[in-house]
């Protein structure tokens, strides 16, 4: 719950809550929704391109270097350092894809697995709140006037 600056989760075979306070920092920095979380590692990213580890084995939210990350997980590292030189409007992590927007309000799909960016619109239908894709297909979803 970054808004009261500690993150709470709970262990579902043993239903005990875990909190931990977030360092100052995340007065100003922001998770995003892009991560790495393989059994007991979980890396999350932020708005300043910081690296957090949550180890659930002292209960806290570590920094890490992004050498460290490259390391241990190339694959979501290299994922990570193609998303930062986008706007990205919608995420899917565990695709490792993304749709994103350029600087002309065109609107794109790019899926880092194959590789493969899709160029769809040079502009969009205006006032839309959220989009999503799948299999080909933009799915915008309209704010009512």
């Amino acid at each position: 719950m970054p808004d009261e600056h500690r993150i709470v989760y709970i262990d579902l075979k043993s239903f005990v809550k875990y909190v931990i306070r977030l360092p100052r920092c995340f007065n100003e920095e922001i998770f995003l929704p892009n991560y790495y979380w393989k059994d007991d590692v979980l890396i999350f990213t932020t708005t300043h391109n910081t690296f957090y580890q949550l180890n659930f084995t002292s209960k806290t939210l570590d920094k890490i270097a992004s050498d460290k990350v490259r390391n241990f997980c190339m694959d979501f590292f290299n994922f990570w350092n193609v998303c930062k030189k986008y706007k990205i409007l919608t995420l899917y992590p565990s695709e490792k894809s993304f749709i994103f927007q350029n600087r002309d309000y065109g609107v794109g799909f790019f899926n880092f697995k194959k590789n493969k960016k899709i160029m769809v619109a040079e502009q969009i239908v205006e006032g839309w709140h959220d989009i999503e894709y799948y299999n080909g297909i933009f799915f915008l979803f309209m704010k009512i006037r």
